[in-house]
């Protein structure tokens, strides 16, 4: 059996053992079940729970599925910025060769180019980027 110490019509604590005599008699104790946490209410008689509470749970779920869609458009987000930054540097890079300027340029521009995809894979899927 589980005691409920009533303050103004809330459950401020819950005990295990029998407050009977232990304390001040100004203290209200109202026996309870296992359900019964800090923060319930006791109306007309019976602990119901705050509707604060009840709507955590779903709450959650709402706001791990936010979490996700969100990540997702930021990978999403991502892809198409590396697509747009690729064809940027292709672009530069059709520049160089029309100029004749692919020689050490080139290759540290290509370097540039694989250091950034590398980069951006990296962060979009980082668990293949681990294994390789």
């Amino acid at each position: 059996m589980r005691w409920a110490r009533m303050e103004d019509g809330l459950v401020a604590e819950v005990l295990t053992d029998n407050p009977e005599g232990r304390f001040h008699p100004d203290l209200h104790f109202v026996p309870c079940g296992d359900e019964v946490t800090e923060g319930f209410l006791w109306v007309d008689g019976t602990f119901v729970l705050p509707a604060k509470k009840q709507g955590f749970a779903a709450a959650t779920a709402v706001e791990k599925k936010e979490a996700y869609r969100l990540k997702c458009a930021q990978e999403v987000g991502q892809a198409y910025a590396m697509a747009d930054e690729i064809k940027l540097l292709r672009r530069s890079l059709r520049r160089l060769a029309e100029e004749g300027r692919l020689d050490d340029e080139f290759l540290d521009y290509h370097q540039q180019v694989e250091q950034r995809v590398a980069a951006v894979k990296g962060r979009m899927y980082p668990e293949e980027t681990a294994q390789a």
